[in-house]
């Protein structure tokens, strides 16, 4: 895989725990190909040293460090500035190419969440505007999820989206700027343990580390149709709060 990631997890890192980090689920075949450009230019690896990857790009002043972690049932790598680097204003981006088998997303949008295919049955992309940082996708085959998240800056007021043929790869571009000594991009993964509410794990998580984050989001309640007749009993999946968890 031509990945900015095998790159970065070519080698051996410790995870949080101090344990060897060897699960490899970002540098998993079931991972979409992307890649990390800095002014436009692709960054790549120019040093390693105690588990840190340093990256740069040719023609940039800035650089950055990657890390990776294994936290429960996910996988991260979290790209952060070097210590030593320039805090100039140039372009970041992240350039995603999803296989056909990546149909499915999930975007939380003011505590809506919103689902989206990646491409339509026609083998057309719909709109991407609604795809962006901290969006969620899954391949259902392989039941593998991915994201990303953005912090200590802002996101791009678009992003971009296309497709070169009906069976070929979905790609997408999101756009951000470096210059703040808080920026933070993570990119993560992991198997959902319930397919069919794939998404709700990763915001359950989101909620468990930052209590009231989603304090409007849960309990989610999923019927499993549509509509029904009166009188008719009905199957409805909740995904709780962490706090009240006991199950689903």
């Amino acid at each position: 895989m031509r990945l900015f990631l095998a790159l970065l997890l070519a080698t051996a890192v410790r995870a949080q725990s101090g344990a060897e980090f060897s699960t490899g689920l970002l540098r998993s075949t079931d991972m979409p190909r992307v890649e990390l450009m800095l002014a436009n230019r692709p960054a790549a690896v120019i040093a390693r040293h105690d588990g840190v990857v340093t990256l740069a790009a040719p023609g940039s002043d800035v650089r950055l460090e990657a890390r990776s972690s294994r936290e429960g049932s996910f996988e991260f790598c979290r790209i952060r500035r070097a210590p030593d680097s320039s805090l100039a204003p140039e372009e970041l981006k992240l350039v995603w190419s999803f296989p056909m088998s990546y149909n499915e997303s999930m975007t939380l949008d003011a505590d809506a969440l919103e689902g989206h295919p990646l491409y339509l049955p026609d083998g057309t992309i719909p709109p991407a505007h609604h795809l962006n940082w901290g969006t969620l996708f899954y391949d259902r085959v392989r039941n593998f999820a991915i994201g990303t998240t953005l912090r200590g800056a802002p996101p791009a007021s678009g992003n971009w989206g296309a497709r070169s043929g009906p069976t070929s790869v979905t790609q997408l571009h999101f756009w951000t700027e470096t210059g703040s000594p808080d920026l933070e991009v993570a990119i993560f993964a992991w198997r959902p343990k319930e397919q069919r509410l794939w998404w709700a794990e990763w915001y359950q998580e989101e909620e468990r580390r930052m209590p009231g984050l989603h304090r409007a989001m849960f309990p989610v309640l999923s019927p499993h149709q549509m509509s029904w007749a009166p009188g008719e009993r009905q199957t409805i999946d909740i995904v709780p709060a962490p706090a009240d968890e006991s199950g689903r």
